[in-house]
């Protein structure tokens, strides 16, 4: 995690924000060795709380998570399952009850067939997820990918209180 690391040090630049959320998804790529890695930060709106999706790393250019939303409505369990446990794994995520609103909007057209996604949050708060997917084939991730990704996270969420605490109040978002 030390590509997560050294990711930090753009905060302090211009495009500082834009560049590390980039950076963060493209060394979970090469982390996991996934087809496709994703930054979401969680938003609130008056229509409650969602994702949204603000970089994405993928083997193919074409497919790409950046922009999409997904909203606590619509996906209740996969929402509680992340703030209660901070870990959503889904090694077969086409025939997971919990994604199949993902399944024609998401899923089919991205050809994802496992997930494994992890809450990161600072002081507490839960401020976002990383996401790492599987395309063509399920995938069973392992206790030491979890694991790992938990570490991504805090490290995210510690830079990122770092920068806050830095001076500009700016967040991640």
């Amino acid at each position: 995690m030390s590509e997560l690391r050294a990711a930090a040090d753009v905060l302090a630049s211009p495009e500082g924000l834009l560049k590390y959320r980039q950076l963060v998804a493209e060394a979970l790529y090469k982390r996991f060795q996934c087809s496709m890695s994703s930054l979401w930060l969680l938003r609130e709106s008056q229509a409650g709380r969602f994702l949204e999706c603000v970089a994405a790393f993928s083997e193919d250019p074409e497919l790409s998570a950046a922009g999409t939303e997904l909203h606590e409505k619509d996906f209740q369990v996969y929402f509680d399952t992340l703030i209660r446990t901070k870990v959503y794994s889904s090694p077969n995520a086409q025939e997971d009850p919990h994604l199949a609103g993902l399944k024609e909007s998401y899923l089919v057209p991205q050809g994802v067939q496992a997930l494994l996604d992890v809450a990161f949050q600072i002081n507490g708060q839960p401020l976002g997820v990383l996401c790492i997917e599987q395309r063509e084939t399920p995938r069973i991730w392992s206790k030491l990918d979890e694991l790992d990704l938990r570490n991504a996270a805090s490290t995210i969420g510690i830079s990122i209180a770092r920068h806050r605490h830095g001076g500009e109040q700016s967040s991640v978002a």
